[in-house]
């Protein structure tokens, strides 16, 4: 099912409302809605790109395929709907992978400390007024 033209406030519904989700899209760089199905504890499964691989751990938090192999995506979606636990393992391992990493106070953190790291690695002095 292809789902568009819905507000920030339906999001949650529409992953709450799936079994698994499915991202066949080769052209991610990242993959927010990864993490967003992972709030919902939502298994996942994308595409074997370079992006994607850094967001799902194939195997412990959602499963990969390779561009374009229709059979090997079918397989996949199969496998996660016929063995629930499995499913539901993944969606609780990628929920406490976007917690863990991907929150707010930790982005903000880490941008912080690296600018403090720069600051400090470049002798840059401020002056206060």
């Amino acid at each position: 099912i292809n789902i568009d033209n819905f507000s920030d406030d339906e999001k949650s519904d529409i992953f709450n409302a799936c079994d698994v989700f499915v991202l066949p899209s080769n052209t991610e760089s990242f993959g927010m809605t990864f993490l967003e199905a992972w709030s919902c504890k939502k298994p996942v499964i994308g595409c074997r790109t370079t992006g994607v691989k850094k967001v799902i751990d194939d195997g412990v938090n959602g499963l990969l395929f390779e561009n374009n192999n229709i059979s090997e995506l079918s397989e996949k979606i199969l496998y996660l709907l016929n063995d629930k636990e499995t499913a539901n393992l993944f969606g609780i391992n990628g929920y406490n992978k976007t917690l863990k990493n991907y929150s707010f106070d930790k982005i903000t953190a880490d941008f912080r400390n690296l600018y403090l790291s720069l600051i400090k690695k470049n002798n840059i002095k401020f002056k206060r007024n």
